[in-house]
């Protein structure tokens, strides 16, 4: 109508149904014209545009609202960029992807591609990080180094100027000092079996003055030939002996050691297993609605893109394609892979363990006809199982938590892959970086530390004088009261003692002196 039959018109109405496209009008130096761009990369994002021109009746003629038709059939648009795959190969291995990213390509690497490189390949170099680890160890050298310089300048004596530091004598400081020097000296707790485990084999050593001392040629060398054995000679950490078990985490429950697996049960992901279709396939609008519940999310309603597949693999890539981009299964991260196996779709979950599942909750009128999916639901995934240590563990989704109580309390490998039964075995370690700063979190625990219990003896202390003062101040006022008494008294006895004095002088005056003669008896 007259709100929308213009150019931005369209372009804002098609904006507003957020339907996966965007409208824009450019102006190519001729005119204004619409320009429509999929939100989405890939073949399977193709754009087609139908209408529903009621002015004429007719949809495909270049009149009216059908001037916007572009299916197959009517080309009333102009298609200025085609919709494909990105296509790269890795090692003469032929890779597709539907945008210009790839994950897990190469295990733990995700690449993303910018350009074309020709007939000249682009080489890339996956190595460990070095440097970052040659500049931790470095920092840790040097703060322990500025560490020691502080402690001794609180602690030593200047015969020279006779001055101590505040703590020198103290049994505490010097404590502290032993022990963490120890820790940085001693073997790392169940690494002694690797090519390392300590300091002083990778080029670190003490000097006299109880700093340390690294030899940067010794530490290269060894990044370079032992470079995962340095992850454990300073971080907990554990080594599986197979290839399809990762070390995850540990806690400070978890004890340093050997440690034996076994497996009961693999992790398995949900699917959902549809009946046989047969292709070539057409989609039109008996057929292209769906909808479908994976990990317990339920999607949108999901439309699929008209036309003729001539294969299964090319419809799966579609229902991937449509399923992933899903607003509500992507906002929980959700992600599915569709493969046509044989004669039949296969709808599996990425993710592992009994909350895996996939559902299909809606469909159109044709589709377990021609597509094989109806409402149903598929299979649920398992959690993997199995013991550590002889002890069950508790699995989630790939993930194997050792069992609380036990030696293992903590340890958390994942199962990736491999066969049920005796998978080898994980060594646990403690390296000296994670015993120094647990000793140091002893240190300053705030409730049982050494450093607060020093502290707080020396409180008391302060406060036992401060009382001592206080009682000293009373006595000494009891003191002062008393000897102001009895100097009061003695004054009066004084005073009572020079007047009686006074009196007996007046009287011994006034006797007659022996021999005298009285004038008025002859």
């Amino acid at each position: 109508d007259s709100s929308n039959n213009t150019l931005e018109g369209i372009r804002d109405a098609i904006n507003e149904a957020d339907a996966g496209v965007s409208a824009a009008v450019v102006n190519d130096g001729s005119g204004y014209r619409l320009l429509l761009s999929s939100d989405d990369t890939g073949a399977a994002n193709s754009l087609e545009v139908t209408v529903d021109d009621t002015g004429d009746g007719d949809d495909l003629n270049n009149s009216g609202l059908s001037s916007l038709a572009f299916n197959s059939g009517a080309t009333n648009l102009s298609q200025t960029v085609a919709a494909q795959d990105t296509i790269f190969s890795i090692n003469g291995l032929s890779i597709s992807s539907s945008d210009n990213t790839a994950e897990d390509v190469i295990d733990g690497v995700d690449l993303t591609l910018k350009d074309l490189t020709g007939a000249t390949p682009v080489t890339l170099t996956v190595s460990e990080d070095t440097q970052s680890v040659r500049q931790g160890i470095n920092l840790l050298v040097d703060t322990y180094n500025n560490f020691v310089n502080t402690a001794n300048s609180l602690t030593a004596h200047d015969p020279e100027t006779q001055t101590s530091g505040a703590l020198q004598g103290d049994f505490s400081a010097r404590s502290i000092i032993d022990q963490l020097r120890q820790g940085l000296g001693s073997v790392v707790q169940g690494f002694s079996a690797a090519e390392f485990s300590s300091l002083s084999e990778i080029g670190i050593t003490t000097q006299t003055d109880g700093t340390l001392s690294l030899n940067s040629s010794e530490l290269d060398a060894i990044l370079e030939s032992n470079f995962d054995e340095i992850v454990g000679l300073f971080a907990a950490v554990g080594f599986p002996s197979d290839g399809d078990i990762d070390f995850l985490t540990s806690t400070d429950d978890t004890v340093v050691g050997d440690y034996e697996i076994n497996i009961t049960q693999l992790a398995t992901q949900g699917q959902l297993v549809g009946a046989a279709a047969s292709f070539p396939l057409d989609i039109d609008d008996d057929n292209d609605f769906f909808a479908i519940k994976v990990d317990g999310t339920t999607s949108n309603n999901i439309t699929l893109t008209q036309g003729t597949y001539a294969t299964g693999a090319e419809l799966a890539a579609e229902l991937q394609a449509r399923i992933n981009g899903d607003s509500e299964l992507s906002k929980e991260g959700v992600k599915v892979t569709v493969t046509y196996n044989v004669d039949h779709f296969e709808i599996v979950s990425s993710r592992y363990g009994s909350d895996s599942s996939v559902e299909i909750t809606s469909i159109d009128t044709n589709t377990t006809a021609e597509l094989g999916f109806s409402i149903a639901t598929g299979t649920n995934g398992l959690d993997v199982a199995g013991t550590i240590n002889g002890a069950e563990a508790t699995g989630s989704e790939q993930v194997l938590t050792g069992a609380a109580g036990t030696d293992v309390d903590g340890l958390q490998i994942a199962i990736t892959g491999g066969i049920v039964g005796d998978r080898g075995t994980v060594t646990f370690s403690r390296g000296i970086a994670y015993q120094v700063n647990s000793l140091i979190e002893s240190f300053l625990d705030t409730e049982t530390g050494f450093l607060e219990d020093r502290i707080n003896g020396l409180q008391l202390s302060i406060d036992d004088i401060g009382e001592s003062r206080e009682a000293l101040d009373l006595r000494m006022e009891v003191v002062e009261a008393r000897y102001r008494s009895q100097f009061n008294a003695l004054d009066l006895l004084l005073s009572q003692l020079q007047s009686t004095s006074t009196f007996l002088t007046q009287q011994l005056s006034s006797l007659p002196r022996p021999g005298s003669i009285n004038n008025n008896n002859n």
